[in-house]
């Protein structure tokens, strides 16, 4: 999973939402614990309660102090550090509920949050008094690990690390904006606060500090030789390593103490220690690695299992799935079809052993299966696993392949069944939200691979849903035995009566204009959870309220005034000085909006953060970086009567033509519009258009000629970026984003070359399967990067309604109308990246066959 999903998505069944708004049955207020004081400022923000001795002058930076803590001993914790910071003077901050702390310890949590509980801020002076007391008032306490940090004694949870207390922002040579501290000479450098553990090499830390930072030797080294990491959750890492003693390869699972709980309370270490068992028991079975050892080395516990060869059967499908490709040949189908059905057999018959031993695997999905080149398959994480009887709720479960209720064995019964389908529609998450899209899922399905209509009766039927023989609608079923919740399967999807596209777009927008909620002051509109995580994200274009509201615009509806009201609010809530410059994540995209929506006193209030980043950042992006920023500056300057904004597009042009353009790191960038060098060919075709100066337009058919060698033919003649193993039809990132870049300089320039790919990138995505519905990278991009690419392709109309007839799949009926599930399919989202709002502008650009001010294209003006 995501690492922000399983974060963002305790809180909510329907939407992604921060952790801080959970609220499960043994939450608790810690903040309530906490007494006001009189000469105390106390401030909530976000999930943290800050106080602060008034008069106090915060440092800007220095050794801050971590406590760590768990669930279980946290007010014991904060009762004691609080009183000291109260008594000494020494500001603070600690996470408001219990549920905050249980959310940020989760096994899918980001590992740079886990354990922090209490930061303070001591002075200079306060430091190692603090240190010193807090290490005895804390002994015998314990927590996670702090991974960012360095602890100072073994026997209690106090922690240190140097860096900046209030938050300013850089950006690093790659591109990447951060958080950010003074150098040795005052100016701003990156604040580490990543994994593992940082030192600035200009700091000298105090000699009582200096033995804390030191690596602690072992007594005795490390059994096996670790050659690289597969994988790493908050729980601990999966490594691919070599026995020292034999040479023979392991695939090591680290298990770190207090860390990776899940919501019974279970850390990491309980459930490796569990698991060990689980396949001591099964060590018979040829379908489940060997366990070769188990051990523990410092404070992390580790499994050593046999290396079993193959990829997990995500990827093996992301890799042979027909459907993904374009035009796929009868045989091919045919024997895809033939695979899945032998690899099926093969895992149902690896399940049955294990039921033969008393046991089920309760955690059954794509995720934790192998398959080899052979279709060999194996079983991988029975930290599940437990007797067939068992009818507790198990505390890990992976989206679509869970019920919500029965018996160990049923519930490896029904992830089979749902197996049987996803190896055809991988499109299984979405069930949380309407476990019957199964039965449209199903129907396509046969439908695709020539399937028998009863094909996928016994799937539905284990499901709770009706199969192809059953005359009764969806949703007549009760649920049986682990077939969970079935509520709303008989309004499946917006679409079972198939709508038209304009039918389909006045139900969505209004469905979309009914999920806002001006009362909250963190977002307007439900979106992904990268909206979280900026300071402009709520408002901006990609998943904030300027980007719903505006696609809500386009669309012929007029945004509600409570509506732009919030936005307008918003920005000015919060400290300007931390916000993104850009375009799609940032104030400039706020900008945009009002600049198209007339108010050019609200659009020239969101320019500052440009103003003040345009020479200091090193992203070319048209997402958030100067690509953006210059195509908004070259459109604003002149609509706002502004020279100084408009002088701002020539400068970010030529930053980019003689700073990032040769610079080494902008030859890694990911290839497509949004994030590689596609969007800025955009951009500098623009730069043409204002100045006639063909240098730009030279300098944007060298952008894309970057981003084309990135990309890789296929044996069907389609042209895709290619990341590993997988391959990139979409806009952000992908093959349609370089055709976008393309189209912008065919439109001044005859070029043979580029004029031959743009069809075959194209054709990538003339695919019947995606998994996503978003803008970025999903079917609204799909329809209207081919909406913009109409004139280079033939039946442009085909592939249009091929995107369009695959809707149903996806999107999911509510009784305020139909709701798309954003990126992974878990939550609904109504942003303009991942859900609602982008498709709304897609099919708003199907019904009009063209494109109004989209800021990633830049086609027409404003």
């Amino acid at each position: 999973m995501r690492e922000a999903g399983e974060l963002f998505s305790v809180a909510d069944p329907e939407y992604f939402e921060p952790p801080e708004r959970w609220r499960p049955a043994d939450d608790e207020d810690f903040a309530a614990l906490v007494p006001e004081r009189g000469n105390w400022i106390r401030k909530h923000h976000g999930p943290w309660c800050h106080l602060r001795c008034t008069g106090a002058q915060l440092p800007e930076q220095g050794w801050k102090i971590h406590v760590s803590a768990r669930a279980e001993n946290a007010v014991a914790v904060l009762e004691t550090v609080s009183a000291y910071c109260f008594e000494h003077g020494i500001s603070f901050k600690f996470l408001s509920r219990r549920s905050t702390l249980q959310a940020y310890n989760l096994k899918f949590a980001p590992r740079t949050v886990s354990g922090k509980f209490l930061a303070l801020y001591p002075d200079e002076d306060a430091l190692l008094p603090a240190l010193d007391a807090l290490h005895g008032l804390l002994a015998g306490q314990d927590g996670p690990y702090i991974l960012s940090d360095r602890r100072l004694h073994d026997d209690s949870p106090v922690y240190v690390r140097y860096g900046a207390f209030t938050s300013r922002y850089t950006y690093t040579p790659d591109g990447r904006r951060v958080l950010a501290m003074a150098g040795p000479e005052g100016e701003p450098v990156p604040d580490p606060r990543s994994v593992p553990f940082r030192l600035p090499s200009w700091v000298s830390p105090p000699v009582e500090i200096q033995n804390a930072l030191r690596t602690p030797e072992s007594s005795e080294p490390f059994p096996f030789a670790v050659e690289r990491a597969l994988q790493f959750s908050n729980g601990g890492g999966v490594y691919a390593a070599r026995e020292n003693e034999t040479g023979r390869e392991v695939v090591l699972k680290e298990a770190r103490q207090h860390a990776g709980a899940d919501r019974t309370g279970l850390d990491a270490v309980d459930r490796a220690r569990y698991e060990a068992e689980m396949l001591t028991r099964l060590s018979d079975v040829a379908a489940v690695p060997e366990l070769l050892g188990s051990f523990r080395y410092w404070e992390h516990h580790y499994l050593a299992l046999e290396k079993a060869e193959g990829m997990n059967l995500q990827s093996w499908v992301a890799t042979h799935h027909p459907f993904i490709g374009h035009a796929p040949t009868a045989d091919a189908v045919a024997a895809y079809r033939e695979q899945a059905q032998q690899m099926l057999e093969r895992v149902a018959a690896a399940i049955g052993e294990v039921h033969s031993h008393g046991l089920a695997h309760r955690d059954l999905h794509p995720g934790n299966i192998l398959v080899a080149d052979d279709l060999t398959v194996r079983l991988l994480d029975f930290e599940m696993a437990t007797g067939l009887d068992d009818e507790t709720t198990p505390p890990l479960a992976y989206p679509g392949f869970a019920p919500k209720t029965g018996t160990a064995r049923s519930r490896d019964r029904y992830a089979l069944a749902v197996l049987r389908l996803w190896l055809y529609m991988p499109l299984a998450p979405v069930y949380v939200l309407d476990a019957g899209k199964a039965v449209r899922h199903a129907a396509a399905a046969v439908d695709w691979f020539g399937l028998p209509a009863d094909h996928f009766d016994a799937t539905l039927r284990t499901m709770g849903l009706p199969g192809a023989a059953d005359a009764t609608a969806p949703g007549e079923h009760g649920a049986r035995d682990g077939a969970g919740d079935t509520a709303g399967a008989g309004r499946s999807i917006a679409g079972d009566d198939p709508q038209g596209p304009d039918a389909l777009l006045a139900s969505l927008a209004a469905s979309l204009a009914a999920t806002a909620d001006p009362a909250r002051t963190d977002r307007l509109f439900p979106g992904d959870p990268d909206q979280y995580l900026n300071t402009a994200g709520p408002a901006s274009l990609a998943h904030g309220a300027a980007g719903v509201l505006w696609a809500l615009q386009q669309a012929g509806n007029e945004p509600s005034a409570a509506h732009e009201q919030w936005l307008r609010t918003f920005p000015r809530s919060r400290d300007a000085a931390l916000a993104s410059p850009g375009l799609w994540d940032g104030a400039t995209g706020v900008a945009w909006y009002w600049a198209l929506r007339g108010d050019h006193e609200a659009a020239r209030e969101q320019l500052a953060p440009l103003r003040r980043d345009l020479d200091r950042t090193t992203d070319p992006s048209l997402f958030s970086g100067l690509a953006g920023m210059g195509l908004a500056a070259l459109a604003l300057g002149p609509l706002l009567g502004d020279e100084e904004t408009g002088a701002l597009a020539l400068r970010a042009a030529e930053r980019l033509r003689d700073e990032l353009f040769p610079s080494p790191h902008t030859e890694a960038l990911p290839a497509g519009l949004l994030r590689g060098w596609s969007g800025a060919a955009v951009f500098l075709a623009r730069m043409y258009e204002a100045t006639a100066d063909p240098g730009w337009l030279d300098l944007a058919r060298a952008a894309v000629g970057r981003d084309l060698a990135r990309c890789t033919a296929d044996d069907r003649g389609t042209l895709q970026v290619v990341d590993g193993k997988r391959r990139l039809p979409y806009l952000a990132t992908g093959g349609l984003g370089v055709a976008l870049g393309a189209d912008a300089v065919l439109r001044h320039r005859d070029d043979a070359g580029l004029l031959a790919e743009v069809p075959r990138l194209v054709a990538g995505a003339r695919v019947r399967l995606m998994a996503d519905v978003g803008v970025f990278s999903g079917r609204s991009g799909a329809l209207l990067a081919m909406v913009a690419l109409e004139r280079h392709l033939d039946a442009a109309d085909e592939a249009i309604s091929q995107h369009l007839d695959a809707l149903p799949l996806h999107l999911v009926q509510r009784d305020t109308g139909p709701r798309v599930p954003g990126s992974g399919g878990v939550r609904f989202s109504a942003d303009l990246a991942t859900g609602a709002a982008g498709l709304v502008l897609a099919l708003t650009a199907v019904r009009d066959r063209g494109l109004k001010s989209l800021p990633f294209l830049g086609i027409e003006p404003l």
